[in-house]
């Protein structure tokens, strides 16, 4: 960079050398585990909103790099970054976003029975299961359907047979997982030859994959039990999407996030201001049916109505920050290079430390996760 660039663009800059030091290191620790499967699934959307908001800042700045970056599935990866905003998507219908997920739920049903025919096929269908839930110790942290639905594929990405089994998923799965490591790599290769400073790879794998496990239900029963009970199963999956994605955070990706303070805050700031937002418009969209319990009332209103979520979710603008790489409209004396996020946490949150809106933010995701699962639970018991 030369003289002429700005304190804005310098740190810009470092934002996006962190995120890739971050991602680089979080793809070599996952790459050799068992279990690189499932995490992959719910760390493509994270994933994806890195390359994509990258990928565009470059662009825009020096597309001549960017040119070197460009993917093969950049229309999957779209979809997939737009998955860490959950349903709150402004390009969106709240009922659209509904729908897909619904779509997923049926995608899997017909792969599943598409091999049961005959005279006991309609028993062999009432009995299989077709909705696999995904462990991390005791914490449910995904589903067959929520994989499918991170993944940002949809009906004109999947090849099917008549009969509903895909032919390609897995060889898809495989080849954007290619794309994301392709991307990474150019990446990190690009910002070691423009700052001469190299981008750190070690680190240590803290996961136990002896602690992940499996369970296989029947979908049209387990949504029928669990938070709002059986009028509901639209809510009631868009719930466990919820917490799945919050619980898979805070117990499974936290130990991949090392030696990296700022992108890990990023990543729990903007997953709890989404879900916080997605969290409103469900509340609102169902309200109208008449069809809320009590119950589901008071758990809306005791996870929305917390002071910490009010002023986390006020932050608009650092949210736009922590996305796109872009700091236009902050002067210089906002910064301070020594600060962690270089100041800028300090200055929307009216002075309060970097470290102190961190822990806010990790106390809230805790108590949604605490909240989210008891309200799931009251039913099933």
């Amino acid at each position: 960079m030369d003289n002429t660039t700005s304190i804005n663009q310098v740190i810009e800059f470092e934002m996006i050398r962190k995120d890739t030091e971050f991602y680089s290191q979080l793809m070599t620790e996952i790459k050799n585990s068992e279990k690189s499967g499932i995490l992959i699934f719910c760390l493509t959307p994270y994933l994806s909103l890195f390359i994509i908001e990258t990928y565009n800042y470059f662009s825009s700045r020096s597309p001549e790099f960017a040119s070197m970056m460009k993917r093969q599935y950049e229309g999957i990866l779209r979809v997939s970054r737009a998955r860490t905003k959950l349903f709150d998507d402004d390009q969106k219908d709240i009922s659209s976003l509904i729908s897909h997920l619904e779509w997923t739920t049926d995608f899997v049903h017909r792969w599943m029975n598409e091999n049961h025919v005959g005279v006991l096929a309609f028993l062999q269908k009432w009995l299989q299961t077709d909705m696999g839930l995904f462990y991390y110790g005791n914490n449910l942290i995904c589903t067959t359907q929520f994989a499918l639905f991170n993944l940002g594929v949809g009906k004109t990405d999947i090849a099917t047979t008549q009969r509903g089994k895909p032919i390609n998923i897995n060889e898809l799965a495989r080849s954007i997982g290619y794309d994301i490591g392709q991307y990474i790599g150019s990446l990190s290769n690009g910002l070691n030859i423009i700052s001469r400073k190299p981008i750190a790879t070690a680190s240590q794998y803290q996961l136990n994959d002896n602690l992940f496990r499996n369970r296989d239900k029947k979908a049209e029963f387990y949504l029928r039990k669990i938070y709002n009970g059986e009028p509901t199963s639209q809510l009631n999956l868009c719930l466990l999407l919820f917490s799945t994605t919050i619980n898979f955070l805070i117990h499974t990706f936290s130990k991949l996030a090392i030696n990296n303070s700022e992108t890990w805050f990023k990543v729990k700031f903007l997953t709890l201001y989404h879900t916080v937002s997605s969290l409103t418009k469900i509340q609102n969209y169902f309200y109208t049916t008449g069809q809320l319990s009590g119950l589901s009332k008071n758990y809306f209103g005791y996870l929305l109505s917390d002071k910490e979520i009010k002023l986390l979710k006020s932050q608009r603008k650092l949210r736009n920050i922590l996305v796109h790489y872009s700091l236009k409209g902050l002067t210089e004396t906002v910064f301070s290079p020594k600060t962690k996020y270089f100041g800028i946490i300090e200055h929307f949150f009216s002075g309060r430390k970097f470290e102190d809106i961190d822990e806010t933010v990790d106390r809230q995701l805790l108590r949604f996760s605490t909240a989210l699962e008891d309200w799931q639970n009251q039913i099933v018991r």
